[in-house]
């Protein structure tokens, strides 16, 4: 039996996700918890996301959609992962604001043209 960092029910070992890098080879939330943690970041995530692409337009159109918006890496070499990586990954939102700063917003549209055409001078 093992103990949930989080809703603190005893549980048996099969209720915990296997982790190796744990002492005791299980995560310490309950299979629920985790699922429920995970879903809660993933969620936090895309909403800041969403909401920082709310305040922006694309540089080249101008295009505002938050649909429409996408973030374009200035530097490929910079790059640490998509800001999708990051709904998915679980990344902190300090993460992701170090992403963005490497980004332009730009629109689906003109994002497409600038990796087809190449850089627009």
């Amino acid at each position: 039996m093992k103990k949930c960092a989080r809703c603190k029910e005893e549980k048996a070992f099969s209720k915990f996700y296997k982790n190796k890098s744990r002492k005791g080879g299980f995560g310490k939330y309950c299979k629920i918890c985790q699922n429920i943690l995970t879903n809660e970041i993933r969620d936090r995530n895309r909403q800041y996301i969403w909401a920082i692409k709310e305040k922006k337009k694309c540089i080249f159109c101008g295009e505002g959609d938050t649909a429409c918006l996408d973030f374009h890496h200035k530097d490929l070499t910079e790059k640490d992962g998509t800001l999708a990586d990051s709904v998915k990954s679980h990344w902190s939102i300090k993460k992701i604001d170090k992403e963005i700063s490497k980004c332009l917003v730009l629109c689906s549209n003109c994002h497409r043209k600038l990796h087809y055409y190449g850089p627009i001078v």
